[in-house]
């Protein structure tokens, strides 16, 4: 039946495939059932006043009834945490339809307003084309409704010859539009249609729907008796509706593991939900990232004989980690937690071509941005890890930092580095610019000098939290990072850094993505390696000229200053333009 009507008939998470409701509401399904369903019937019969005439007193009847039914859906709704003003007005709305059916300049106009108003509670954004194809479903599964309660509540001959040409229509309509819902749904012909709660009902409900399309055709030939069948009709196309609301309570199966696409999942354990990303998704050693809470003591395994893998937290990294070595072809991977289990159904393929940098200390980050690709929508293999080159980009930003501090006078750089090959090619872009500027490069520290980091992740992370503990070796001149080590994670030790970026973490396209992120991910801070998979994933990248920015926890801070919601760059502290655009050279 109508999808985007019936959309509406769940709470707001029932279609998000992110996002999975433990519990049904069932009080809120039924109210917001009875809104839908009495509302189609009301808008229906009338959007067809012109064709179907003025209404007789059965009709007036099931109309009536339809509204009140609808009324006190509105009116209940309120205990399920509706705004009674909205819920007053959309009853008020529904109970004037029925009055202005009498005149047919007006009841056009308010079946129109009435169906805008019940579909608008479900749409995605206004004009988007998900909203546009809605609109149009809703439309022709109230025409559809409404041609049936006409014609089971009138002169049949009349009303079948006015009526059929607008119910054909809306049928094609509900079809045709239904298809482009299960399509933006991502619901094709696999398993999820035939394996999962959601797709049989889906299947039974399109069943339902074409049998009724299959009798009204038979009832226009004259096959079948007019009154008995369209009074079937739409008693079904109103269960339809009721059908509906229950399926909306199911989230959308997720879509088919695809050889070589980092594989995103979320299972349940212990009441918890535990997001799950297994990276590169293809045979041999995978690395597997559960994030949110509750992971603490959590293991992996790849088959029920295979020894458990504890997921462990890593140096400069969020969450728990686990590297498991995957069959080829499909298999299930197994979370526990405590004598609890979660299976996720994976398939790697039979082609091994990975990046080797997933199963060193790069791994997560690498990890990261193929999650930052997956939150964006991409669903395109990972071929490469951000430690695998150093990105133009990237280089430049380091020699405008190395040429910032030599205008400020800093004698000279404590370069932390290593083996990657980003990391070779940043300690050889400093060096370069360094000698080029008359800056000395040593390893260890010296007197008003200052510490540029340029390793990955995990080295980075360890030696601010060895400068944290020892107070030693601090560079008079600051803590300098490259751009690729943005992240709470890395700052964790609590040392402040200074970050040459392409970019503003306070601006929209950076918080969208943090934002995405942690709720995919339930509360994944965000990071510079997935801030480039998601502009990546859109077809975008960063392309502002570098800033040097001041990024620390600061918790003696006063909490306005800081930030600790979702979305946010760094959770208790601050990420600050200190410069203005640096020079390239």
């Amino acid at each position: 039946m109508a999808w985007h009507l019936v959309q509406g008939a769940a709470p707001a998470w029932a279609h998000a495939a992110e996002q999975h409701p433990p519990t049904v509401e069932w009080a809120t399904v039924a109210a917001r059932c009875a809104v839908l369903v009495g509302g189609a019937v009301v808008a229906g019969v009338a959007l067809l006043r012109p064709l179907a005439g003025r209404p007789n007193r059965a009709r007036h009847t099931v109309v009536w009834t339809a509204a009140a039914v609808a009324a006190a859906g509105s009116v209940l709704s309120i205990l399920q945490g509706v705004r009674p003003s909205a819920a007053l007005t959309q009853a008020a709305a529904i109970a004037a339809v029925p009055v202005l059916l009498r005149w047919r300049i007006a009841a056009v106009p308010a079946g129109a307003l009435l169906l805008a108003l019940l579909a608008g509670q479900s749409t995605p954004a206004l004009w988007s084309p998900a909203f546009l194809v809605g609109i149009v479903h809703a439309v022709g599964a109230a025409v559809w409704l409404g041609a049936a309660v006409c014609v089971a509540t009138g002169p049949r001959r009349t009303l079948l010859g006015r009526l059929a040409p607008a119910s054909v229509v809306a049928g094609v309509a509900v079809a045709g539009t239904g298809l482009a819902q299960a399509y933006q749904d991502g619901i094709g012909l696999d398993e999820r249609l035939y394996g999962t709660a959601f797709g049989r009902l889906l299947l039974l409900k399109s069943l339902v729907l074409l049998g009724c399309a299959a009798v009204g055709v038979l009832a226009l030939r004259r096959k079948l008796p007019t009154a008995p069948v369209f009074r079937a009709e739409a008693t079904v196309l109103a269960v339809a509706v009721v059908a509906g609301g229950v399926v909306a309570t199911i989230p959308v199966p997720d879509p088919p593991p695809t050889p070589g696409v980092p594989l995103l999942r979320e299972v349940t354990l212990a009441d918890h939900r535990v997001p799950v990303l297994v990276t590169p998704h293809r045979p041999g050693w995978n690395l597997v990232h559960l994030g949110g809470e509750g992971t603490l003591g959590a293991t992996v395994r790849t088959s029920p004989a295979s020894p458990p893998v504890p997921a462990e937290e890593r140096a400069g990294a969020p969450g728990r980690w686990a590297l498991v070595e995957l069959p080829a072809g499909r298999s299930t991977l197994r979370i526990e937690y405590y004598g609890q289990s979660a299976k996720v159904p994976v398939d790697t393929g039979h082609d091994r071509t990975a990046p080797a940098a997933i199963t060193g200390p790069d791994g997560p980050e690498c990890a990261s941005m193929a999650l930052g690709a997956a939150v964006a929508g991409a669903r395109t293999p990972l071929l490469s890890c951000p430690s695998d080159r150093l990105d133009d980009r990237d280089a430049a930003s380091l020699r405008a930092l190395v040429g910032f501090l030599a205008h400020r006078g800093v004698p000279a750089l404590t370069l932390v580095a290593d083996a990657s090959p980003r990391g070779t090619a940043a300690a050889r872009a400093v060096r370069a610019a360094a000698a080029r500027h008359g800056v000395a490069v040593s390893a260890r520290p010296r007197k008003g000098g200052a510490l540029v980091v340029t390793a990955g992740w995990s080295t980075a992370a360890s030696t601010l939290a060895h400068l944290a503990r020892s107070h030693e070796a601090r560079a008079t001149a600051g803590t300098y990072l490259a751009p690729w080590l943005l992240g709470a994670p890395v700052l964790k030790s609590g040392l402040a850094g200074f970050f040459p970026l392409r970019f503003n973490p306070h601006e929209v396209a950076p918080l969208q993505y943090a934002a995405t992120v942690s709720a995919r991910f339930h509360g994944e801070p965000p990071t510079a390696a997935g801030y480039a998979g998601w502009l990546a994933a859109k077809g975008s990248a960063v392309a502002g000229p570098p800033q040097l920015y001041a990024a620390s926890h600061v918790a003696y801070m006063p909490v306005e200053a800081t930030s600790h919601h979702a979305g946010s760059w760094l959770p208790d502290g601050t990420v600050t333009p200190v410069t203005g655009p640096l020079r390239e050279s």
